[in-house]
């Protein structure tokens, strides 16, 4: 099944902003990541993507839109450069 989708990166001074959209089924994302294990598996074929963004973002968010579009968010801070 294809599904197209959409990404956006913004650069601030302060963080880092990714949005990825898609028109896939929607999916209650802080109860997946509750399911999910702990520690990742290296030898799985899949599975890790949504615990690897956890673990690097600062902020990570799923929202179905008005225009039945899905947007995962993933903020990452960071200190500006002088």
């Amino acid at each position: 099944m294809n599904v197209p989708i959409e990404m956006e990166v913004r650069v601030y001074a302060d963080q880092l902003e990714m949005r990825i959209w898609d028109y896939g089924q929607p999916f209650d994302l802080h109860r997946c990541l509750e399911r999910m294990p702990q520690e990742l598996d290296s030898e799985a074929e899949g599975g890790r993507g949504l615990r690897l963004m956890q673990r690097i973002a600062d902020s990570l968010s799923y929202t179905r839109m008005a225009d039945d579009r899905n947007c995962l968010l993933l903020v990452k801070k960071y200190l500006p450069l002088p």
